[in-house]
């Protein structure tokens, strides 16, 4: 079998004050990053919205988006900003990661959004000033009536003339449906929609502009709808040739976006078009326009959800502690199993004090990646302790640290090799696993290399410490029965030898 050592005595609870001292120093630096700095919760616990928005400009300033976001009155000092990488081709576009805590607007606990988003696309439509004059609307060619209803409810209109805000919804989307291209060319259109009061049209012209739609903010769903509306190639009469063939060019250009652009394309001539008929190039050209951005995802967690799930991972993280020491305390002995457990406990603290120092955020991954470590380092110190057993029987006129000593030297050359090829996977992973799994391979990264410290560092001397505080507690006539025990096979062996 490989090893890379053999032969080896290292002394290595010779040096356990020397352990001991390093294992300090960490708890202590830890410490400091908590206290300094705090943990920086993720939404998962803290609750707020994550919104990852791609811009078409790569040098789209963070501080630009604090000024739109302090525009709409939100605390710039609340909001956190950091780049995301890129999975569309280089040079095209930014991608940065938006972070607004709980108490900014107001989230809906069921649909988890609630207005925070309104605000940020309101804010982040500024970019958008010269290609719609209308920052902080939306578009009304791509409302569907559940939007239309909400911007009424919003409005404080809940009947207007006798027609329900349902009602006028249904109405105004069925007016903008019946126009000759399916689209109404300009906002004030709405005012001819039957049964829409000046009050309700009001409403919608205050939330809404209509003219050309962003290429690089519509989804594929409204993309489809609005060309089945438009009909530029003229297929109405075929309902199934119709959907077959906008399907079929949905996914070319919303696919074409998304997939190789990340969300952006920075002109929409270098889109794909392909053998389209020139009508429907005279359509995409005629109905959008290149937007300087797309939010192409949105998180939201309550306040309380946060704290429930804060809640949930500290109990989840310390049944998992429990359970190894109840294990472990059965396989071997209580004494191993709470040495094994102190040692993981230390490894959690110093790897979240690692974070806390850093300022990374702590999310649902990073407990779980937590967790992860814990079931790692544990096996790691459960070989060692498993060779001070099998020493133990060989050996039991040693000392406990000769003999734990010993069996740390005999597993040496496995632990290097298990968590060198844990590392290095792990390694692979932060460089080139990408932001969703970064933080997950960083707590692995850290927690290698201190939870295989600590399996030799740590565990061992607490084992012995308290294997002596064990021994010392009994009584005199108890350890001497049991030294004689011990020695009673070397003196066996030694009358053998003397009659052979």
């Amino acid at each position: 079998m490989f090893r890379l050592f053999h032969d080896n005595n290292i002394d290595f609870l010779g040096h356990k004050a020397v352990f001991i001292m390093i294992s300090v120093v960490l708890m202590v630096i830890g410490c400091v990053g908590v206290v300094a700095r705090g943990f920086n919760l993720g939404v998962d616990f803290a609750g707020g919205s994550l919104y990852y928005v791609q811009f078409v400009n790569p040098k789209t300033a963070p501080n630009d988006i604090r000024s739109a976001l302090s525009a709409q009155g939100i605390d710039a000092q609340k909001v956190t900003i950091q780049p995301i990488s890129s999975g569309g081709r280089t040079g095209v576009g930014r991608g940065l990661l938006v972070r607004l805590p709980a108490d900014v607007g107001t989230v809906d606990e069921t649909t988890g959004i609630g207005n925070q988003k309104r605000i940020v696309m309101k804010a982040l439509s500024s970019f958008n000033a010269t290609q719609t004059n209308a920052p902080g609307k939306s578009d009304v060619n791509l409302a569907d009536e559940a939007e239309i209803f909400n911007e009424l409810t919003l409005a404080g209109i809940a009947a207007d003339g006798g027609a329900t805000p349902e009602a006028i919804a249904t109405a105004i989307v069925a007016h903008r449906n019946s126009q000759p291209k399916g689209v109404y060319a300009t906002i004030e259109d709405v005012r001819q929609a039957p049964n829409v009061s000046a009050a309700s049209a009001d409403a919608i012209v205050g939330a809404f502009y209509a003219g050309k739609s962003d290429i690089n903010q519509i989804g594929g769903d409204d993309f489809l709808n609005l060309m089945m509306r438009m009909d530029p190639l003229g297929l109405k009469g075929d309902a199934a040739a119709a959907t077959a063939q906008y399907t079929a060019l949905r996914d070319t250009f919303i696919g074409y976006r998304d997939r190789t652009l990340s969300g952006v394309v920075s002109s929409i001539d270098e889109i794909p078009f392909g053998e389209v008929a020139p009508q429907f190039r005279e359509a995409i050209n005629s109905q959008f326009f290149v937007g300087a951005f797309n939010m192409t995802n949105a998180e939201s967690v309550g306040a309380q959800v946060g704290d429930d799930l804060r809640n949930r991972a500290i109990y989840v993280t310390l049944a998992s502690l429990v359970g190894m020491l109840v294990f472990i305390a059965f396989r071997f002995e209580w004494i191993y199993g709470v040495s094994a457990v102190l040692a993981v406990f230390h490894d959690v603290p110093v790897t979240l004090g690692i974070f806390a120092l850093f300022g990374w955020e702590i999310n649902l991954t990073v407990i779980a990646a937590i967790l992860t470590l814990i079931g790692y380092s544990t096996n790691d110190t459960i070989v060692i302790f498993d060779r001070i057993r099998e020493t133990l029987r060989a050996q039991r006129r040693d000392s406990i640290e000769k003999v734990t000593n010993d069996a740390i030297n005999a597993t040496l050359s496995r632990t290097v090799i298990a968590s060198g090829t844990a590392f290095l996977t792990v390694f692979v992973l932060v460089l080139f696993g990408g932001d969703v799994l970064r933080s997950f391979a960083m707590v692995l990264l850290i927690g290698i290399v201190v939870g295989t410290y600590s399996s030799i560092g740590i565990a061992s001397p607490i084992m012995i410490w308290l294997n002596k505080r064990q021994r010392a507690s009994l009584p005199a006539s108890v350890r001497a029965t049991a030294d004689a025990a011990a020695a009673e096979p070397s003196a066996r062996a030694a009358r053998t030898a003397k009659t052979i």
